[in-house]
């Protein structure tokens, strides 16, 4: 779903074709909106465009700081082992392994007219057996102390037909929660992100919400995956941390792909070897169309990762093992969970000085120039991402929806972490919270240890 074409990428296309029928070439800087005409059709040398990549790559991976951020990728590259590492050990726990979430909430914006009917879109729900008793015994509680709170609608309806308004029970959040009654447990081992063949117009859809309505309206100097400098940091932080999440998830079904399915080779899919089961891996052709050819989108994957490790980084204290409670009435397994977390908050991107002694992002100077920015600028910053968050109820892929839901929750959640002017002890973080941020961490940290791994398919020329 995350490969759907947003309307920039679409004008682009259309114009292309124009400039085909017109006879001249034209050349486009990935989803960066700079074209080149005149430029002959003819294909340059292979090795050239390889020398070319080679260096284009250098200077944006190795060299270079990070845009709005103070770590060059190559400091975040040595730290991506070992946080990958760890956070895939600790979101493998039981704890962060079950999501609660409501998965068939109506779309607040549009009708909900698209449902993928995918044997791959659909998501198994947890039995009874497979969720901590203890947990479902608190559910039951809170459930029947749950009262309706007369807080006032919020109008966050996105510019279309049918808009509807929804209501919120935390005007401090982040990200619109579900409701306790409609939720339901979800294993995330068993539901893992991966391509599930959903496309198309829906998906085109919600995309075209995310950035049209919210990205693209908002940081009005953004164009596909940079802003110019002109345009307001804290307008460029939003749209590089929605660009660079997009990156993640189609990193994430570029590397869990299907080579082969039940009957035979997937359709349109890389050759895997014979067999009768399914078969899942990597599809380095459609990485490479999808992120190894723009540097722009990488760039935001690392802003992105950067950026949650400094929310890790900064809600540490609120996360340990004697604050936090991360039991689920297994022992052993609760002594292994908090061991994990542990090693993952003692490393030292998250618990020592790193990027020569700055933080990975510095959420102070983001809003510190209230001549410019204004001091409404955080609460119009925070409606836009709510809205976002809210778009996810729109998916009509229910795993996508699922881990689209995780994800948002994961951003919300480390801006309510960075913004949180009432500092780290007064924090207070739902389960959902921490287990999407951490969940993301993870996601993310896989990702860019993805690019790590198929550097090659970055570099190659595109066919």
């Amino acid at each position: 779903w995350a490969f759907a074409q947003d309307p920039l990428a679409w004008k682009q296309s259309q114009a292309l074709r124009a400039g085909e029928r017109r006879g001249a070439g034209w050349h486009w800087g990935g989803r960066s909106g700079i074209a080149k005409k005149g430029m002959p059709r003819r294909r340059p040398p292979a090795v050239l465009v390889a020398v070319l990549a080679v260096v284009a790559v250098a200077a944006a991976y190795n060299l270079e700081q990070l845009e709005d951020g103070c770590c060059s990728v190559a400091e975040i590259d040595q730290a991506v082992p070992a946080l990958r590492a760890a956070s895939a050990r600790l979101v493998s726990a039981t704890f962060f392994r079950i999501f609660h979430v409501d998965l068939f909430k109506p779309c607040p914006h549009w009708p909900d007219d698209t449902i993928c009917m995918r044997p791959d879109c659909a998501v198994c729900q947890c039995e009874d057996h497979e969720v901590p008793a203890l947990w479902r015994a608190r559910d039951d509680i809170d459930l029947s102390a749950c009262e309706p709170n007369p807080l006032d609608d919020i109008d966050l309806s996105l510019d279309q037909p049918g808009a509807a308004r929804f209501a919120t029970h935390d005007r401090a959040a982040w990200a619109v929660y579900d409701s306790p009654q409609s939720m339901a447990y979800v294993d995330l081992g068993k539901n893992p992100e991966r391509f599930t063949g959903y496309n198309g117009g829906s998906s085109a859809r919600v995309w075209s919400a995310i950035y049209d309505e919210n990205c693209f309206v908002y940081a009005k100097g953004c164009n596909g995956g940079k802003c110019s400098q002109e345009t307001c940091r804290a307008e460029r932080v939003l749209f590089r941390l929605i660009s660079g999440l997009h990156t993640s998830i189609s990193v994430h079904l570029c590397a869990e792909y299907p080579l082969q399915t039940a009957t035979g080779p997937a359709l349109g899919g890389p050759a895997a070897p014979a067999s009768s089961a399914e078969q899942w891996g990597p599809n380095l052709p459609l990485f490479q169309d999808k992120v190894g050819r723009h540097p722009d989108r990488m760039q935001n994957l690392y802003f992105a990762l950067a950026l949650i490790t400094r929310a890790v980084s900064k809600a540490a204290p609120a996360l340990q093992p004697d604050v936090y409670s991360y039991v689920t009435g297994d022992a052993q397994e609760d002594a292994r969970t908090k061991e994990a977390l542990g090693e993952l908050l003692d490393l030292p991107v998250i618990a020592g000085p790193t990027c020569q002694a700055h933080q990975l992002f510095q959420e102070d100077q983001l809003f510190a120039d209230q001549a410019t920015v204004g001091p409404e600028k955080l609460e119009e910053f925070r409606l836009v991402l709510r809205n976002i968050s809210s778009i996810m109820d729109c998916v009509g892929c229910e795993k996508c929806r699922l881990w689209g839901k995780l994800q948002f929750l994961g951003v919300g959640t480390a801006l309510k972490i960075l913004f949180n002017v009432e500092g780290p002890a007064e924090l207070q973080l739902q389960r959902n919270e921490v287990v999407a941020l951490l969940n993301l961490l993870a996601k993310l940290s896989r990702s860019v240890a993805f690019v790590q791994e198929h550097a090659e398919a970055r570099l190659a020329p595109s066919a």
